[in-house]
């Protein structure tokens, strides 16, 4: 005697879905409170410091109002020493929260950067 088997078929999504779009949702759902701040640090980085300081420098750890930044090198690390208020300001204004009380930069190698 033969079983037979229904097999149901399944619905896919016809639409895509943004990769980032779902790890924001994940991070989202299961993450702390200051990855999430983090996350928001990240959206707007780029358009709150500008094309060229994005490009030598990336976000790379948020807590308790410290933003630690990693640049592309010690000449870097020094300028935006001398500009960290002018970046507070800008990121805090992009945030529309007076989030990053502090900035910390390190040397080291940036993500997407050969």
């Amino acid at each position: 005697m033969k079983t037979i088997m229904k097999t149901k078929k399944r619905k896919y999504n016809k639409e895509f879905t943004r990769v980032g779009s779902l790890i924001e949702n994940i991070i989202t759902n299961i993450r702390p409170e200051s990855d999430k701040k983090m996350m928001g640090i990240w959206k707007v980085w780029k358009r709150a410091v500008g094309d060229v300081i994005a490009s030598n420098a990336q976000p790379e750890a948020f807590k308790g109002g410290l933003l630690i930044v990693k640049v592309s090198g010690s000449v870097w690390a020094q300028q935006l020493q001398f500009q960290k208020r002018e970046l507070i300001q800008k990121i805090n204004e992009a945030l529309d929260s007076e989030l990053v009380k502090d900035i910390r930069f390190k040397i080291g190698s940036l993500r997407g950067r050969s």
